[in-house]
């Protein structure tokens, strides 16, 4: 496991609310990546919890009460919809980091060839086993087609 997908378990399970390493967790939250997947999960969940809270007229509900004729099942199936939502944007946003980490552009510098790479010939190129004659014009002549 590369280092960044730790960093991005430490930051997951601290969000979760599990006890963490303090030192481990500063040491992942100062790298740029994990910093970025630390905000992006947590205005997640924030938009989950939203969700979770609005009323079927599309109006934020302020009471924890129950709404009448919504049984706590339908209740449990929306939040497990939503946790389930939340959990497949925040796998997609790992992967999408881990991406973008591993893709970074690597430049290579082109040499010239060293002298001991090229050969020279100091012979003369071998005769011709065929002439062919050109016109003027570049078309075969004396006997071409």
């Amino acid at each position: 496991m590369t280092e960044h997908q730790e960093w991005f378990e430490l930051v997951a399970a601290f969000a979760d609310g599990e006890r963490v390493d303090t030192r481990a967790l500063r040491a992942a939250l100062a790298d740029e990546t994990a910093r970025d997947y630390f905000i992006d999960l947590v205005a997640m969940r924030e938009m989950v919890r939203d969700t979770e809270h609005q009323g079927a007229g599309g109006g934020l509900v302020t009471s924890a009460v129950p709404r009448p004729g919504r049984t706590s099942t339908q209740r449990t199936e929306r939040s497990m919809t939503a946790l389930a939502a939340a959990l497949a944007m925040a796998v997609g946003l790992a992967g999408y980091a881990i991406g973008q980490q591993r893709s970074q552009v690597v430049f290579m510098a082109v040499h010239p060839p060293l002298e001991a790479d090229v050969v020279v010939s100091l012979e003369a190129p071998p005769a011709p086993t065929q002439v062919i004659r050109l016109e003027a014009d570049g078309t075969p002549g004396a006997g071409g087609r």
